[in-house]
Parts: structure tokens; C-alpha cells; sequence
């Protein structure tokens, strides 16, 4: 529901660019949802520099969508200087995690994954036509 409700935002004929930290999680990618229940364009990004090698004109507009922890990639990137926030975004998501506590004391001990509750913030930017 929070993938559907950031995918709502978006016309078909947008690019969307997601940042790999914006649910938090590298394996709770919102990319597949959005391209395969909501049938809108969105792709990860990793790289700034990629920008220039994507055809811009086949898109009515492109966005961002970026965590706020990954913003000063970003501006030291240059490609904050190209873009102009939009609105915010939130996701709830739970994350998995070994518990590291006794893990290096008995080689036959066994620990459940714990499960933690994160929130992660940011904005969805748009790219100003260049």
C-alpha cells in the first residue's frame, strides 16, 4: 500500500529514479511494483553521471526519488543543483537482523533474525528541464 500511494503520484509517461535507500532496505525494492502492478517507469539509480545517457525526450518529466540519509551524495554530485523538491515521502518498513551477541561465543548456538521497525523520510524531487 505505501508503494501504491508514492506510484498514484506519477503519470505513465514519467521516469521515475529511485534511490537504492529509499525504503531503507536493498531487498525491499519498490522498482518491481511499481513497474508491474502500477505500470509506471521506474528504474534504480545508482549513479549521477548515468543521468546523461538516458533519452530525457521520451519522458514527460522525470523524478527522484531520494531518502534524506542519501542527500549529500547527491549534492556532492552536482545533481542536487538540477533538481527541485517536489513533496515527502515516508515508508514504514521492518528490517531483519542477526542478533551479533552471542554469535562468536559458541560455534553450535543458533539465534532467530529480530525483527526492527524503521522509518525512513525523504522527498521526490523533479528535474528541472535542462
Amino acid at each position: 500500500p505505501q508503494v501504491k500511494q508514492i506510484a498514484d503520484k506519477f503519470s505513465q509517461d514519467d521516469l521515475i529514479l529511485v534511490d537504492r535507500g529509499t525504503t531503507g532496505d536493498p531487498w525491499a525494492m519498490m522498482t518491481g511494483p511499481m513497474n508491474f502492478l502500477y505500470q509506471k517507469q521506474a528504474v534504480y539509480f545508482f549513479n549521477p553521471n548515468d543521468l546523461g545517457k538516458i533519452d530525457q525526450s521520451k519522458f514527460n518529466k522525470i523524478y527522484l526519488i531520494i531518502p534524506d540519509s542519501s542527500l549529500d551524495f547527491y549534492k556532492k554530485s552536482g545533481l542536487y543543483e538540477k533538481i527541485e523538491a517536489q513533496e515527502n515521502y515516508q515508508i514504514a518498513n521492518n528490517l531483519l537482523t542477526v542478533p551479533t551477541n552471542n554469535a562468536s561465543q559458541n560455534l553450535f548456538s543458533f539465534s532467530l533474525p529480530e525483527k526492527n521497525k524503521i522509518q525512513v523520510t525523504g522527498k521526490i524531487y523533479l528535474l528541472r528541464n535542462q
